[in-house]
């Protein structure tokens, strides 16, 4: 977790939980897991007070995903997701 070589290729607890069973297949349902796969798809945080994806977040999806301040502030990912947007408005506007 604390290399930069592997950081690089992290991914969000989302994309592997929805994009990677139908992958591998095999992959098989744990009851146990309810409260986990509850945060991962935004119905309710561990901690039971919100939407895990209601505004405002809360940090690390609420203890559900490892801290990603290794990336950056929040100013920077702002700063990003603008010039991301701005630079495939084009694309976007199709969409």
């Amino acid at each position: 977790e604390e290399l930069p070589a592997y950081q690089l290729t992290k991914s969000d607890y989302y994309t592997h939980a929805w994009d990677l069973p139908p992958q591998l297949g095999g992959c098989t349902y744990e009851p146990e897991g309810k409260q986990y796969e509850d945060a991962i798809n935004g119905i309710k945080s561990l901690d039971g007070k919100q939407g895990s994806w209601e505004l405002p977040l809360q940090k690390d999806n609420g203890g559900v995903e490892p801290d990603w301040s290794w990336a950056g502030d929040e100013s920077t990912a702002r700063r990003e997701a603008v010039e991301r947007v701005s630079g495939n408005h084009e694309a976007i506007v199709k969409f």
